[in-house]
């Protein structure tokens, strides 16, 4: 299968996963994970502490880059 390159995607595509109402709301609920918003519409990222100060932060398909103010 062959990439599409970022800028042949429309402006108003969400990926499904991570700019979804409905699988934001899920994690909410159902997870222990941290869930944080990005941007404006339903985009989010997904904490979950690992050991101690470790985390895993999964932020797939999302165009904003978290800083590092906002993670700590």
């Amino acid at each position: 299968m062959k990439t599409i390159p970022r800028e042949s995607i429309p402006d108003d595509f969400s990926y499904y996963r991570t700019g979804s109402r409905v699988f934001y709301e899920y994690y909410r609920k159902y997870t222990r994970l941290i869930i944080e918003r990005v941007g404006d519409g339903y985009e989010f990222m997904k904490i979950g502490k690992i050991v101690g100060n470790f985390y895993s932060i999964i932020a797939e398909k999302i165009d904003t880059e978290p800083s590092i103010g906002r993670l700590k």
